[in-house]
């Protein structure tokens, strides 16, 4: 096991990070995203998975709102709901999280509209998924990408550039 603001690995060490709901349980995200970008090598990949602080429902404590709240209050509830002490996790919203990788030099694959139109293709079987795929297949492309902001959770492949160009985010 390793702190994920100080990974025990030497530069460029690895051609694939998985980065799967941990963010939001960092002290520091940005810290975490900055150690993965340099234990990548040139041209490696990180599968980035994580909650979306605008999400209506909070998952770690099975609470609906709770992330949109102000933290004081937000552990105010988490205790009064008898989930725990405080409200530990911090998720952030999808243009703080794109406006933070960016500046890292990740590259952004956005893989989170094509698992909505197509849940059961990648062994995704919520049922709130259905009523979204439906919506989904009729809006215009554009709209997908733009409901991205708004999910419950971010699917992204981040890229480490192999040349010295900071790559823009790419919305599938």
């Amino acid at each position: 096991m390793a702190d994920g603001e100080r990974l025990p690995f030497p530069d460029r060490s690895f051609d694939l990070v998985i980065c799967a709901q941990v963010y939001e349980h960092v002290p520091d995200w940005k810290k975490l995203m900055r150690e993965v970008h340099r234990v990548l090598r040139a041209g490696g990949i990180c599968f980035f998975s994580g909650p979306n602080r605008l999400s209506i429902w909070e998952d770690h404590y099975q609470l609906p709102f709770l992330s949109w709240l102000p933290r004081p209050w937000a552990h105010r509830l988490v205790g009064w709901a008898g989930r725990g002490a405080q409200y530990y996790e911090q998720p952030v919203t999808w243009w703080t999280l794109r406006k933070g990788l960016v500046r890292l030099g990740f590259r952004i694959v956005d893989c989170t509209p094509r698992l909505l139109e197509a849940p059961e293709r990648f062994a995704l079987q919520a049922p709130a998924l259905q009523w979204a795929r439906r919506l989904i297949r009729i809006l215009p492309a554009p709209l997908r990408s733009w409901l991205v902001a708004f999910v419950p959770n971010f699917n992204l492949i981040l890229i480490k550039p192999s040349d010295a160009s900071m790559g823009e985010p790419i919305f599938q």
